[in-house]
């Protein structure tokens, strides 16, 4: 199992996974070995931190409540999720995320039955507070482009960050799917980036602008280095590229530019960009982001009073 999913080889992961009693700890190889053999809802191996996720939510939070019969998997779910302080509504959709699916996995084994299952995915909670998230705006988005053909970077660099920028404004993707993309999900000819296997096991289509097309042509033609990986994007030395890499880069093309760091804000801002500038629907908007309901959708369009400003200002 542990050739078939090298993620598994990752510290953090076999830290937490070190931290199971033995009875536990098996049970949880079994479950990520169902999970590489196509159990879940996912029909390749889930990501590094899928498992790392789910391993903590297991370990950290449910597992030492289960004492240790998984049958009262439900009431331990409660239970590690009612601790938890209200403004951690994150790490409590993770809790329940991996309890379900961890779950549907015993009842498959025929550890646990049907209304166990059911319990835990009856297990509501509210998001106390609301953030506002930042949003990059599309003259901050051209800066960042101007920026970097300014800057005395190498020329890969130069060409890898305009397509880092110009891919997260203009196609939306969150930075894992862009990290897991591969050249085969691109189809060129016809505009279209095919998103498999997603937040939620879901699929999508996006298209491809035309700016973004001539980027991307050059760079798997010309820039691209000649390597083995079927990934999209590879750093100059020919390594794969990584969520925590994007972040990194990010944060230096942001800093250049005076805007807070991060590649989520790109997602965010090409949600505002397409409701507000382009009057895409919100139902769009959604299949758009590969949203499960209108309401998380609505949550990436909520603005701070500058932002309102701003666009009253061209009333």
């Amino acid at each position: 199992m542990l050739a078939k999913l090298p993620a598994i080889g990752n510290r953090r992961i076999q830290n937490l996974l070190n931290k199971a009693p033995g009875e536990f700890k098996q049970l949880l190889l079994k479950y990520l070995e169902a999970c590489v053999n196509g159990f879940t809802i996912w029909e390749k191996a889930p990501s590094q931190n899928y498992i790392r996720l789910n391993c903590n939510a297991l370990v950290n939070h449910i597992y030492k409540n289960l004492k240790p019969d998984c049958k009262n998997l439900a009431s331990a779910t409660r239970k590690a999720i009612e601790v938890l302080k209200p403004d951690q509504y994150s790490l409590k959709k993770d809790i329940k995320f991996a309890a379900v699916h961890f779950a549907m996995f015993l009842l498959d084994q025929k550890l646990i039955t049907k209304p166990t299952l059911k319990k835990i995915r009856d297990i509501r909670f509210k998001r106390v507070k609301e953030p506002v998230r930042n949003v990059i705006k599309f003259y901050e988005y051209q800066a960042m482009l101007e920026s970097i053909k300014k800057s005395n970077r190498t020329p890969y660099y130069k060409e890898f960050d305009l397509l880092l920028v110009m891919f997260l404004f203009l196609t939306g993707v969150r930075i894992s799917e862009l990290a897991n993309l591969e050249i085969q999900d691109l189809n060129l000819k016809n505009r279209t980036i095919f998103i498999k296997h997603s937040k939620g096991g879901k699929s999508r289509y996006l298209g491809i602008r035309d700016g973004l097309l001539e980027l991307l042509t050059k760079y798997i033609n010309q820039i691209r280095p000649k390597v083995e990986s079927k990934k999209l994007l590879i750093t100059e030395n020919g390594n794969t590229f990584k969520a925590d890499y994007a972040q990194k880069r990010m944060k230096k093309i942001t800093q250049e530019v005076n805007l807070p760091s991060g590649c989520h804000q790109f997602r965010a801002g090409f949600a505002s960009y397409l409701h507000y500038e382009k009057k895409v629907s919100l139902d769009e908007l959604k299949r758009v982001l590969g949203h499960s309901s209108v309401a998380v959708t609505e949550i990436y369009l909520r603005s701070s009073g500058q932002e309102i400003s701003e666009r009253m200002a061209g009333w």
